[in-house]
């Protein structure tokens, strides 16, 4: 075979696998299978046509008979795959390498680990290897007895190389990307000192990645890596610096938000999106007319929208959300917050409201602080005879440092005597003042039982086939192009099962037997209308607040009994906590970790008025959702009892 024309089998699992096993099958029914006069490209093609065999992998034209006849056939081929690895020496293997394709170099050193072909090679020849193919190093490190044998080779190779720092980075650091689809193995001998070094020397080079200079300043230590405070904020300059050369000879692309008060408007709100600029406005003279207590609370959730009619709240980030293509240019960490360009669009607004809302106050000369303390010690005490609770507001007159450090620590105390309220019926203050330690977001208790329902990963599959733009099904009988998902599909179309080729036959089926759709009298496919709005709007919203959803109470405990929906009980749901402990708390390394920057004196300098009334906004806004969240608690208790 011309190996530079090379266009043989590739394994890319299932979803790939029609083109692929079209090629498998000519050669399974060829002389080839048979032949000695094979290259290394041919055997490593043979390897590849192993695999779907393996994994049971078939055409769907393909008889039960067929297909164990090339099942055979492959086992066949394995025996002429191990006949020749083990078959290479020192003195051939070069040479052998040199005639791989690019797509077949990964699989050769798969085969190398598998046949321990290793222990034929030399020291002299690995380093060859590396030194003429030195961005052939991942493809080595895929496989761990090859790095144990040869470890302080690739060490060195790591150090010196110019993909070395990358790999280390990608694998360690960055959570996307090539480098995750396979894990690498590092030598054991390479040190974490090593690893510094090589960071360092990443950051200073010329041709450095500057999304991962962003992902080494924030990266949270770990037991492979640990990079010092002093090199983080290297990254962190480099990129600053780059950032600020870069917009100031480029405009780069349009993208804001424009938050108004109007006067002359009568709608409450108004919305409108203009070249990359969202533009949001608010009648001044409703805000004017509703400057009581309780409405300044009720406008964060009616007009503001932090949170939706079911107390969920808007800022977080929910699994089934679809991104634009934008965001898979972000670089992202292991341990980051799954923010992109939509959350980043939702904080520009959410911070601006809050912003634009708290100088309207102060203007009327009404402190937000003052309204927090008048829910938690007159509304709960009128309401629903719930005594107990203290709230110390800062001064309208404090600085923004000083209402940062005093906010995060009424915060912290709030949270504990909610969660003593909810274990012991009363706020005992005595105990309250003998707890030090901080609440954990995801300790937060409910006075309410099975308060969530969560999807499983069961029924994570039905959501993606009825409503992902991904889904298979969305291309049924041509309408891909038609209809955003397979639902609208259903909803808007007739399809019969009979019409339902082949290949989707299981999926419809899950469907069926899960009672998503039925089939009526003439094989019309029908959607099931309680089952799939409730799946259609844990798409949307990632989780039922199942109390304020009375009306599908037979469907959700169906769904519960059938391992769809999982119940559980907390004051937030867990998205909720994640985006807690990504503003307050170091629980991710993206995040502004506000509660631990003004608790633990590493907030920016006092004069730096601007970043803490930035960071000011972000406080309230949690506030605004904690009291909104235990609001909820309380009605929801009483009202049951009632």
């Amino acid at each position: 075979m011309d190996n530079t024309k090379y266009i043989g089998v590739k394994f890319y699992g299932e979803g790939s696998s029609g083109y692929e096993l079209k090629k498998a099958e000519n050669i399974l029914n060829s002389s080839k299978v048979n032949s000695d006069n094979l290259n290394i490209n041919d055997i490593i093609e043979f390897y590849n046509i192993t695999l779907y065999f393996n994994n049971d992998i078939r055409l769907t034209d393909w008889s039960d008979e067929t297909f164990q006849d090339y099942k055979n056939i492959s086992k066949k081929l394995e025996t002429s795959i191990a006949r020749y690895f083990k078959s290479i020496n020192d003195g051939d293997f070069q040479y052998l390498y040199s005639q791989c394709e690019v797509n077949c170099k990964s699989d050769f050193w798969c085969l190398v680990d598998k046949y321990k072909v290793y222990d034929s090679l030399s020291n002299e020849t690995i380093e060859n290897v590396l030194r003429n193919n030195g961005f052939d190093l991942c493809h080595i490190m895929k496989n761990k007895n090859t790095v144990a044998k040869f470890s302080d080779i690739i060490i060195e190779s790591l150090k010196t190389s110019s993909i070395g720092a990358e790999i280390l980075v990608g694998q360690l650091i960055h959570k996307t990307g090539n480098y995750e689809k396979n894990k690498l193995y590092f030598p054991k001998s390479l040190t974490q000192s090593d690893k510094e070094i090589m960071i360092e020397n990443f950051i200073d080079s010329d041709t450095v990645n500057y999304n991962s200079l962003t992902l080494i300043s924030q990266f949270k230590k770990t037991s492979e890596l640990c990079i010092s405070p002093k090199i983080q904020l290297k990254a962190k300059r480099k990129f600053e610096a780059w950032r600020k050369s870069f917009f100031e000879s480029n405009e780069g692309m349009r993208h804001g938000v424009k938050i108004e008060f109007s006067r002359e408007q009568e709608e409450v709100i108004s919305s409108d999106y203009k070249k990359g600029i969202t533009l949001l406005s608010y009648s001044l003279l409703w805000l004017e007319e509703n400057v009581d207590y309780p409405t300044i609370l009720n406008n964060f959730m009616y007009v503001f929208e932090y949170i939706d009619l079911h107390f969920r709240s808007a800022f977080v980030v929910t699994p089934y959300q679809e991104r634009p293509l934008l965001d898979s240019f972000k670089a992202k960490g292991k341990k980051d917050y799954n923010t992109g360009f939509g959350f980043d669009s939702r904080q520009m607004v959410f911070r601006g409201q809050m912003h634009l809302y708290y100088e309207f106050l102060k203007s009327k000369n009404i402190n937000l602080e003052d309204v927090f303390k008048w829910f938690f010690e007159e509304y709960a005490v009128q309401e629903f005879n719930v005594s107990g609770f203290l709230f110390s507001p800062q001064s309208k007159e404090a600085s923004f440092l000083d209402k940062c450090t005093t906010l995060n620590r009424e915060l912290d105390g709030i949270l504990k005597q909610y969660k003593y309220l909810v274990e012991d019926g009363v706020i005992d203050r005595g105990l309250v003042e003998m707890t030090s330690n901080s609440v954990a977001f995801k300790d937060l208790p409910s006075f309410l039982e099975n308060k969530y329902a969560y999807p499983t990963d069961k029924c994570s599959m039905l959501i993606y086939l009825l409503f992902s733009g991904k889904s298979q099904l969305r291309f049924i009988a041509g309408f891909g192009k038609d209809y955003k998902d397979f639902f609208s599909i259903l909803s808007n179309e007739q399809i019969t099962l009979d019409s339902i080729q082949r290949h989707d036959r299981e999926s419809i089926d899950l469907l069926i037997n899960s009672k998503c759709l039925s089939v009526g009298q003439d094989e019309t496919l029908k959607l099931d209308v309680n089952k799939t709005r409730v799946l259609r709007e844990l798409y949307n919203s990632g989780v039922l607040c199942v109390l304020h959803r009375k009306a599908y109470k037979s469907t959700i405990e169906s769904m519960v009994n059938d391992g769809e929906l999982i119940f559980q009980s907390s004051l937030l749901s867990s998205y909720e906590q994640d985006y807690m402990d990504f503003v307050l708390n170091d629980h991710f390394a993206n995040g502004p970790k506000l509660r631990n920057r003004y608790m633990h004196g590493t907030q920016p300098a006092s004069d730096k008025e601007d970043e803490h009334m930035k960071d000011y906004m972000e406080i309230l806004k949690i506030m605004v959702l904690i009291i909104m969240k235990i609001n909820e608690e309380l009605c929801l208790k009483y009202t049951q009892i009632e």
